[in-house]
């Protein structure tokens, strides 16, 4: 069996498991499932790979989207210049395994926004710095849309929510949410700051 999966932590948010159980019952697809695998720090992938030798694939959610790249065999353009993945393809050649790692949640930012821009969306304001932020900050890029990163403690680069000012909301008319804020099982959370 094909053993599919998620690393992160926690992932009590994650409907993964489910989303793809289905998704393989559906097309008929009996020979792979998808776990999750929750490990508290990514000293532990190693071990995580040792453990499940047919692991052929995993999805990467925080915290973990940075983390993992020291542990991958090889990675994508796209990827690289992001600065992270989401997905890691896992292949054994001989004794070895070969892990590549892609970021697709550059694409699907970039397929959900498109439809979305107006002539007044020339700039956003990007909440969060991790991960998924690298992969929304290629695509503003490539989309010629200026942007600030938003985070909650002091950061090179970026302001706090405390510097958010109606000024800043009425030039930056798009606002972007790459925290764990408003995932489940805490949908009812967002970022905090006044929204004019």
């Amino acid at each position: 069996m094909k053993t599919y999966g998620l690393i992160g932590f926690p992932l009590s948010h994650s409907f993964s498991k489910k989303y793809f159980t289905e998704k393989f019952e559906e097309e008929g697809v009996s020979e792979c499932c998808y776990d999750l695998f929750p490990i508290e720090r990514i000293g532990l992938f190693p071990e995580l790979l040792d453990q499940y030798p047919s692991l052929c694939g995993l999805n990467v959610t925080i915290p973990y989207k940075i983390e993992v790249l020291p542990f991958l065999t090889e990675i994508d353009a796209a990827a690289a210049e992001i600065g992270a993945v989401n997905c890691i393809d896992i292949k054994q050649e001989g004794q070895r395994k070969i892990l590549a790692g892609y970021n697709t949640d550059a694409f699907g930012f970039e397929e959900s926004l498109k439809p979305l821009l107006k002539p007044q969306h020339k700039k956003a304001l990007i909440f969060g710095n991790g991960g998924a932020a690298k992969a929304v900050k290629y695509v503003l890029k490539k989309l010629h849309i200026d942007f600030i990163t938003v985070v909650r403690t002091k950061q090179e680069g970026a302001i706090l929510y405390s510097e958010i000012s109606e000024d800043l909301l009425k030039t930056h008319t798009i606002l972007i949410n790459t925290t764990p804020l408003g995932m489940t099982p805490n949908t009812e959370s967002w970022p905090e700051f006044n929204y004019g």
